[in-house]
């Protein structure tokens, strides 16, 4: 029976199981040919397609919610991950408020809803909801990653360590923390203690900036040239706007390989990204000298 959308679930639910991840977006696809009123399936279909980025996830997530008879809060915190993603950062903060009203402790949803406010600048208020979710749950890995970054934005480093330390227990697979981490042991000076974990940030995400970033400080400081050049171009290609990269680029170039004119080359970046930072004077300063040199 074809036009039996509980097949199709179940069809697709063995094939996740299995990791089959494809033949279950099929099966779930299949099944809204036949009954494309079925908000199960939507929401299904929907979970798949966000795992790979999908165009066409928010709109399933969507149908899935006008279709459901009653309000789904797995539903709602999905599609305002979706909605983060794209920059959608107030839209995403309502639809958390909505979960938070029909289930005030719905952990997931504080998590999620901390980051869109961050991302608006709303930082106190997303610390807050960070250690509302690890108080209540000390095992949430992803909510004490987000409260060890938000914390070292804060230059609270001895709480942002001491969290993503605990981050990279309960998810040792996960980059971030480890990232935060090495970047925090940096400026509380603990070096040698930071090199390894930042050597693991970056095999774990070779496109982490800021591990890049801090493991470049790391090797510059100890003379290690060549490695902390290579460390901060992956780092300006991976972030153009990284203006402590260009700095140190800058002084790499002026100071240990003699090659004056791309030394300015990356001073004048630098000034095109943040012309009134605080390294603007300081490059305008060298810039100026070498014009009367």
């Amino acid at each position: 029976d074809p036009y039996l959308p509980l097949g199709w679930r179940l069809l697709g639910g063995i094939r996740e199981s299995e990791g089959r991840d494809a033949e279950a977006e099929e099966a779930y696809r299949r099944g809204l040919q036949f009954t494309p009123d079925d908000a199960a399936l939507h929401g299904l279909l929907a979970v798949q397609l966000a795992r790979r980025r999908h165009p066409d996830a928010e709109a399933h997530l969507l149908e899935a919610m006008r279709r459901a008879s009653e309000f789904r809060s797995e539903l709602a915190v999905s599609l305002g991950g979706l909605m983060a993603e794209k920059g959608r950062f107030d839209e995403a903060q309502r639809l958390y408020d909505r979960v938070l009203e029909e289930e005030p402790g719905h952990l997931s949803a504080l998590n999620n809803r901390a980051v869109a406010m961050a991302q608006t600048g709303r930082f106190d208020e997303a610390i807050a909801d960070l250690r509302r979710v690890v108080d209540q749950r000390p095992g949430y890995a992803d909510a004490r990653s987000n409260l060890s970054l938000l914390l070292l934005g804060e230059e609270d480093y001895e709480a942002a360590a001491r969290h993503a330390r605990r981050a990279t227990v309960l998810a040792p697979s996960l980059a971030a923390p480890h990232a935060v981490l090495g970047r925090a042991l940096v400026e509380l000076e603990r070096i040698e203690e930071a090199r390894p974990i930042l050597d693991r940030a970056v095999e774990l995400d070779p496109q982490s900036d800021m591990a890049r970033l801090a493991r470049a400080r790391i090797r510059y400081r100890s003379g290690e040239i060549e490695p902390a050049l290579e460390d901060l171009e992956a780092v300006v290609a991976l972030r153009p706007d990284s203006v402590e990269a260009l700095w140190l680029l800058s002084e790499i170039h002026r100071e240990h390989l003699g090659q004056p004119r791309e030394a300015r080359r990356y001073l004048q970046i630098l000034l095109e990204r943040d012309p009134d930072g605080a390294r603007a004077d300081a490059a305008r300063r060298i810039l100026d000298e070498a014009l009367v040199d």
